[in-house]
């Protein structure tokens, strides 16, 4: 049984409700606690994974990765490029973790340059036969600019979200975009 850490760790400190329990295949145990913080709504699995974790973690994940799914992965496009429509976007785009690479043929659609930015490097030589530029393996060694940032359902798996998005938003270009989807609360059953 994974005990229950109760403080927020988007540095508000705030206090967290547990709400229910996520179960999933691709974890180290079969379940663990989630809360709410009470004072800035932050969702999160507690305790938080660390380094050695989300590594081993990762490795579970990476024939999901490599296989991936081509319907699931044209309704993601299809989604995210329906929220940004009206943005003027050109230059390059940033995927943090690129996954299995669907946004690659996102960002052909809208003519920019695509990079991930990959932890798993059991991805890396997927990413090269498909044509992707691999950015850096860590959000800290990301060099250069962007002129768009997506995070799609990658940021409640960092150590540490704040830390993170300070860095990046040192890599945005003047008049950029930073994408970020999560999970939606109101939908969350416990189950991944």
């Amino acid at each position: 049984m994974v005990n229950f850490v109760n403080t927020c760790i988007l540095r508000c400190d705030g206090p967290l409700k547990k709400i229910t329990r996520l179960y999933s295949s691709k974890d180290l145990v079969k379940s663990r606690p989630i809360g709410v913080c009470s004072v800035c709504g932050h969702v999160q699995i507690t305790p938080r994974y660390n380094k050695d974790d989300q590594v081993k973690i990762n490795h579970l994940w990476h024939e999901h990765f490599i296989v991936g799914n081509s319907t699931q992965n044209q309704r993601k496009k299809a989604q995210t490029l329906a929220r940004l429509e009206g943005l003027a976007l050109s230059g390059r785009m940033l995927d943090v973790g690129g996954g299995e690479g669907w946004a690659k043929e996102m960002a052909d659609t809208l003519g920019m340059d695509y990079y991930v930015v990959e932890p798993m490097k059991e991805l890396h030589e997927n990413y090269r036969a498909k044509g992707i530029n691999i950015a850096a393996e860590t959000i800290q060694d990301t060099q250069g600019t962007y002129d768009l940032i997506i995070f799609r359902h990658v940021l409640e798996h960092l150590i540490d979200p704040v830390e993170d998005l300070t860095q990046l938003a040192q890599k945005l270009s003047k008049n950029c975009f930073m994408y970020i989807a999560l999970p939606d609360f109101e939908l969350l059953n416990g189950r991944k």
